[in-house]
């Protein structure tokens, strides 16, 4: 049988380990309240810049402005002048 020269050539019993990716858990993608944000947790901290497409600073400084209130600090950085009140 010939060998195809794409496959590397291996010593028999040559096992190969593939590493399996772990399933994200939904627990661990989306925060607790998605209606109010925490800076105080890292990790949803991650979720929010991701979600508004801001950096951490950016998002401080939206929710010191505005506070916590998730639909305020969208508008804000979506850059509408009037805040509407939810």
């Amino acid at each position: 049988m010939m060998r195809s020269s794409l496959q590397p050539a291996r010593a028999p019993g040559y096992l190969v380990r593939v590493a399996k990716p772990k399933p994200a858990l939904a627990i661990d993608t989306v925060p607790a309240s998605r209606s109010e944000i925490d800076l105080d947790n890292a990790r949803e901290l991650k979720w929010w810049t991701k979600r508004l497409a801001c950096n951490e600073v950016q998002l401080r400084e939206a929710v010191a402005r505005v506070g916590p209130k998730a639909a305020h600090v969208e508008q804000l950085l979506d850059g509408v002048e009037s805040i509407l009140a939810v």
